[in-house]
């Protein structure tokens, strides 16, 4: 029997639509999911927020979260990320409150940065260069993945009880040997591809790719339009952290009118949830998560030529908080586990063509069957294309395999990151098929 890990699991889920299946039945698999993860021994049950996707249904994550918590019990449950700026920092509160005096001590609030800052902002993973985080303009960055992977590779950041307990191996080690792994120096049992892609490096069995930016200055029309209807401004993401402090304030009682005022928001007034901060890069959202002292939400299943830069940020400038003594970090990555390697592999066809339509900025399609997978990967990494140079990072960075086999990647996952908690996400055309990786996944790890 498996040994029981100190490291926590917990799930993200986008509300994926199947082909053939409607945004009903994705949504209703979210909370079959969040029940069986419950049953399982996940910690957490965390929504991604998503918009103008056809294959995501995951578009309004404080709604969902309340359809979860209301059918599972003990399990916490929350969002990965709420984007601010596509909401007004009373309505979050107001929202999350409601759910957080109805559900006490199981709310998470993870805040995500999306938008077009006014000016590049510096990443100090590179001094020779600035990005804007996120580079594509306000389509969502949260730890989810179907906005969030167009902006991954390109620099975008997405998105207290007691945080967990921690781990052996969770402290700055693990992050700090970023720099000094090379290819084929992987760990025992890590699946690293036999020719990673060009610029690729191996740190402690991880694969960390190139990173490389997705879109021109003109960014695809789905992601303008999005931006229109959502109300978003040019330069709005510089008010990240303000809103942020707005919105702990709310909670909190601390929050002040620009005249002194003192106002009380119901219910969210005494009833906080636990505050993450999600971020892809070495920018504004890991150093505001450190500069609070509150939990940090890092992408490797998002963005993970930049997943050890973004955590080495967070922990080079965290402050003990009230929230936090040390700094505290999950770590995303995608899954898909089945009793062998090659029934995994046949279970996940249709993950390249997925990745495509989010990475050409025309959207998800709805997860294709495992009968078409095979068909649409291959006209989607057909090398006359240039695709394969597009969704290459994250076809390389999904974890698929027996449970042994994905249970060595999540380890060298978490030692060369040096993470708390991780974070699992999973996407299969069938939700049996979901449903079952979790499961398999879990006896592996030893939850109960």
């Amino acid at each position: 029997m498996p040994t029981a890990s100190p490291v926590p699991l917990s799930v993200l889920d986008l509300s994926p639509a199947p082909a053939g299946q409607s945004a009903g039945d994705a949504l209703r698999n979210s909370i079959d999911l969040a029940v069986a993860a419950e049953d399982l021994g996940y910690r957490r049950f965390w929504l991604a927020e998503h918009h103008l996707n056809p294959g995501v249904a995951g578009s309004a994550p404080h709604v969902l979260s309340a359809l979860v918590a209301a059918a599972t019990r003990t399990i916490r449950v929350g969002t990965a990320a709420t984007i601010l700026g596509n909401y007004r920092p009373l309505q979050v509160a107001e929202n999350i409150g409601t759910l957080a005096a109805v559900y006490p001590d199981r709310l998470d609030l993870g805040f995500g940065r999306s938008g077009q800052p006014s000016a590049p902002v510096a990443d100090s993973t590179d001094a020779g260069r600035t990005t804007a985080e996120p580079a594509a303009n306000a389509h969502g960055s949260g730890a989810g993945g179907a906005g969030a992977i167009a902006a991954g590779a390109s620099g975008a950041a997405h998105s207290a009880g007691s945080a967990g307990s921690g781990s052996a191996g969770a402290g700055s080690a693990g992050a700090g040997s970023a720099g000094s792994g090379s290819a084929g120096s992987g760990s025992a049992g890590a699946d690293v591809p036999e020719q990673p892609g060009e610029g690729a490096r191996v740190v402690d069995g991880l694969l960390v790719p190139a990173a490389r930016r997705l879109f021109n200055s003109v960014l695809p029309r789905k992601f303008r339009l999005q931006a229109e209807l959502l109300g978003r401004e040019p330069g709005d993401a510089d008010n990240f952290e303000s809103e942020v402090q707005d919105v702990i304030g709310f909670f909190t009682g601390r929050y002040r009118t620009r005249h002194g005022e003192e106002i009380t928001v119901t219910p969210a007034r005494g009833t906080a949830p636990q505050f993450w901060i999600h971020g892809s890069t070495a920018g504004p959202s890991a150093r505001l998560a450190g500069k609070l002292g509150l939990p940090f939400g890092a992408n490797y299943h998002v963005s993970p030529a930049t997943v050890l830069d973004s955590v080495a940020e967070y922990r080079a400038h965290f402050k003990p908080s009230a929230a936090l003594a040390e700094p505290y970090v999950t770590v995303s990555a995608d899954v898909l586990v089945a009793d062998d390697k090659e029934s995994a592999r046949t279970l996940g066809a249709g993950y390249a063509s997925w990745v495509h339509s989010i990475r050409t900025g025309h959207g998800a399609i709805p997860y294709p069957a495992p009968r078409d997978g095979g068909r649409l990967d291959a006209q989607a990494t057909a090398p006359e294309t240039g695709a394969p140079d597009l969704i290459r990072d994250r076809v390389e960075t999904r974890f698929v395999g027996g449970p042994a086999q994905v249970a060595d990647q999540l380890r060298a996952l978490q030692h060369a990151t040096g993470a708390q908690e991780l974070l699992i996400t999973s996407i299969a055309h069938s939700q049996r098929h979901r449903v079952r990786s979790y499961e398999l996944l879990a006896a592996e790890w030893g939850l109960s």
